[in-house]
């Protein structure tokens, strides 16, 4: 999935709701779930049943997770950087 296109629907996400995307979401969490990211993150993410804060979290993680090994991650540097650190620890 092209970059772009997975910030313009985890943004369009958090402004118009997890019904807004349906079925681009559903195309994306499968592409993550072929990209290894955690299974736990994306059930998360695609449950409609979770709270929505929950979802976006998830969401967001399963973004930063694709992103990682990106030579231009998804997010901007100041996100990742502090992710990447994070997760050094």
């Amino acid at each position: 999935m092209a970059t772009n296109t997975a910030l313009q629907i985890a943004e369009s996400i958090v402004a118009d709701g997890f019904d807004s995307l349906d079925a681009e979401l559903a195309d994306f969490l499968a592409e993550a779930r072929r990209s290894d990211v955690s299974t736990v993150l994306v059930d998360v993410a695609g449950d409609s049943a979770a709270p929505a804060p929950v979802r976006e979290r998830a969401l967001g993680r399963v973004v930063v997770e694709l992103s990682r090994d990106l030579p231009q991650p998804m997010l901007p540097l100041w996100v990742t950087s502090r992710v990447r650190r994070n997760a050094n620890v």
